[in-house]
């Protein structure tokens, strides 16, 4: 493991680590591959994204980027299990749009093509969860009865803790070597909490990761 990746890892926890490794260390079209079963290839014109409006300066995604221009795609990292992150991506996407989109080619009045957006939401918490479940943005709507949303906005929730979703880890082995730092550091939290990080930073050089 180099000096400078172990000190991103003795620093932050969790989301930060997340977010360098798959925006520093690893690139993100890899981890979009594994869990949307695609196969986009690593030199695909990627550019990521971020959140820019003076507005809204409290919103900010883990993980946004384009894939030739045709996908926007954004991932969220949870350690908590959050029923209203259909709502929060809601959000994302439509800054993220503005963003994309000048004002000329929003306002243009000939049908103006957007990258289809894709959500991902990756959980590694506590609380127990299936492999794979799905939050809906109308499941947050106030609908009578019979009544049809006219906006829909699907999540899939994957859980990422360590031996689950076997079949996404083997697709990436960054991703694999993630959920088995956060397994050894809630193993060596037990031991000796004030060491954990090293610990298990320790465990995973041993184990040829993150290297």
């Amino acid at each position: 493991m180099s000096k400078e990746k172990k000190t991103t890892l003795n620093r932050e926890y969790k989301d930060t680590v997340f977010v360098d490794l798959f925006t520093r260390w690893t690139p993100p079209v890899s981890l979009y591959n594994a869990i949307s079963s695609s196969n986009v290839p690593e030199q695909a014109d990627i550019k990521q994204l971020q959140i820019s409006n003076a507005l809204y300066t409290s919103l900010k995604c883990d993980l946004a980027f384009t894939i030739e221009n045709e996908l926007i795609v954004i991932i969220e990292h949870q350690s908590t299990i959050n029923m209203n992150m259909p709502t929060r991506l809601l959000l994302y996407i439509a800054m993220l749009y503005l963003n994309v989109l000048d004002e000329k080619a929003r306002y243009a009045r000939a049908l103006k093509k957007i990258p289809t957006p894709r959500f991902f939401v990756l959980y590694n918490g506590d609380e127990k969860l299936a492999e794979r479940t799905e939050l809906r943005l109308s499941d947050a709507f106030k609908l009578k009865n019979g009544e049809v949303p006219q906006l829909e906005l699907i999540v899939p929730v994957i859980n990422i803790n360590y031996g689950q979703n076997k079949d996404i880890m083997k697709k990436c082995e960054t991703l694999y070597e993630y959920s088995y730092l956060i397994d050894r550091i809630r193993k060596y939290e037990a031991i000796d909490k004030d060491n954990k990080f090293d610990l298990a930073i320790k465990d995973c050089i041993e184990h040829g990761m993150l290297d």
